[in-house]
């Protein structure tokens, strides 16, 4: 494997980790605006590393869609969330659209 490709599992790995920094540190709740809108944030951030850092865009074709499907099946847990709001165990306001987009996700 060429070395321009190790970038993108790297890069990958220093955004998991900035990640879980963020959401240890509790920044997040200090946030001018709701966490939500990071999500386009990161997906312009990805798109622009696939178009302008090397390897990116050749590490992620060379990727199997299998592995990437695969690891959306842990979002069956969306059904755990339902039950947990029918028990009145978790909120209903989170575990319904949280439960449902999961579960469409996961199928």
């Amino acid at each position: 494997m060429p070395s321009s490709f190790r970038i993108a599992p790297i890069l990958l790995l220093l955004w998991g980790i900035a990640a879980v920094a963020a959401v240890a540190s509790g920044c997040l709740t200090s946030l001018p605006f709701p966490p939500p809108l990071l999500v386009p944030i990161t997906v312009v951030t990805a798109i622009f590393a696939i178009l302008m850092v090397p390897g990116v865009a050749a590490w992620i074709a060379g990727l199997d869609l299998r592995v990437l499907v695969v690891l959306h099946l842990v979002r069956f847990i969306g059904g755990y969330f339902l039950w947990l709001s029918s028990q009145g165990r978790l909120i209903e306001s989170f575990a319904l659209p949280a439960g449902i987009g999961d579960l469409v996700v996961a199928v």
